[in-house]
């Protein structure tokens, strides 16, 4: 593994013990402690060959999905689709949107 990209920035996590860059939407690195070197991205980026980065916005303004293009290709959200469980994948509520400040 040579990054760690963000679908969104709630999910640093234990990201910083990877040990490599950390890739974030550029709108929020205000969010994140300078010391960790956090790189920005935005809409429309390609982060590596065949992975390029879309707009979503479904919970925060800088959530976002990756389209990455190996195989027959796939889309990586974070948490702006979830399963609860019912019959189907469905986009996060409403209510759990955050605001940003």
């Amino acid at each position: 593994m040579n990054r760690a990209v963000l679908t969104v920035r709630h999910h640093l996590r234990s990201a910083p013990q990877l040990g490599v860059p950390i890739l974030a939407h550029r709108d929020e690195l205000q969010e994140f402690d300078r010391r960790l070197g956090v790189q920005g991205f935005q809409a429309g980026d390609e982060l590596a060959p065949g992975i390029r980065v879309l707009g979503f916005g479904r919970i925060c303004p800088d959530d976002t999905v990756l389209h990455i293009t190996a195989g027959p290709g796939v889309l990586a959200f974070g948490d702006g689709i979830v399963n609860y469980g019912v019959s189907a994948i469905r986009r996060t509520s409403s209510s759990v949107k955050t605001r940003t400040p």
